[in-house]
């Protein structure tokens, strides 16, 4: 029996007060909530209105996803706490979603893409699974 690589949850205080943006994903929310079956919530911040949803995943690490309605790039923000290691999150985000590090759009300067899964790994999990 397989356990799902993340469930949803209700949005919580981060454990350290604080959460960044590590990347920001190339899908927007909508396509979130049709793939995966995700809820987002409306809310606001100092920037603007936003949409966002909140998952953990099966490590138990808690993420944010977050897109903000005047934002004119295309994508959705991926938020982790702040004493989290950015890198160790965006590898447990991609697996779970089956995506690779072609499909993020902006990624923090001190994560280096090179240890992100690559498209030809993405294929190579997805056609073994087949």
């Amino acid at each position: 029996m397989s356990t799902s690589p993340f469930t949803q949850v209700e949005p919580t205080p981060w454990p350290s007060g604080h959460g960044d943006v590590i990347a920001v994903v190339r899908l927007e929310p909508w396509l979130f909530s049709k793939a995966f079956d995700i809820s987002f919530f409306d809310g606001s911040d100092n920037l603007d209105a936003y949409t966002a949803a909140a998952i953990r995943l099966r490590s138990g690490r808690i993420l944010g996803l977050l897109r903000h309605v005047g934002d004119p790039s295309p994508g959705t923000e991926i938020h982790a706490d702040a004493d989290d290691n950015p890198l160790n999150a965006l590898r447990e985000f991609l697996d779970a979603f089956d995506l690779c590090a072609d499909d993020l759009r902006w990624l923090r300067h001190d994560v280096p893409v090179d240890h992100l899964r690559a498209a030809e790994e993405g294929v190579r999990a997805a056609s073994s699974r087949a």
